[in-house]
């Protein structure tokens, strides 16, 4: 089935470790508002939703869009820099499979969110690799996602 969401997160904490961020799971960063990850490194602080594959294709745009407006509820009034994120397995996108985030991630190729809220993407590959995508390069990189995946495609 590919990745679950407790396999992202593992992932993301791996990375967020290896950077020498501070973690907190499951925090409530606004009155009814929870991330899976608080990272903190002196000054920045990431939130990070994480969401999974599924075995339904229509299952894959309702999390994408939940984990979106997760991070748009938390709307934090903190003093220090935050960057929100949405982890996601990219592995299932990246290999042209049907059960993939590909309709959702197409959804938003020309979504203002990513730069007006500040929300960045973290794709996560089975090999628990991870590649961040700052909110400048998020939209660059959908739009070109159908190019990314056929190029891919031929090379296997």
């Amino acid at each position: 089935m590919g990745m679950d969401k407790l396999q992202v997160l593992a992932s993301c904490k791996q990375w967020f470790n290896d950077q020498d961020y501070d973690l907190d799971e499951e925090v409530e960063v606004s009155v009814g508002w929870r991330v899976d990850i608080s990272a903190i490194r002196g000054e920045a602080r990431w939130l990070v939703t994480a969401i999974g594959d599924n075995l339904d294709e229509w299952q894959y745009l309702y999390d994408f869009d939940g984990a979106i407006d997760r991070l748009i509820g938390t709307n934090t009034q903190l003093e220090q820099d935050v960057f929100m994120a949405v982890a996601l397995p990219f592995s299932s996108t990246e290999n042209g499979l049907d059960l993939s985030y590909r309709r959702a991630l197409k959804k938003y190729s020309n979504s203002i969110i990513f730069l007006d809220l500040n929300i960045s993407l973290l794709l996560v590959r089975e090999d628990a690799s991870l590649q961040v995508l700052t909110p400048e390069a998020v939209n660059p990189f959908l739009r070109d996602l159908n190019r990314l995946i056929g190029r891919r495609g031929q090379q296997s």
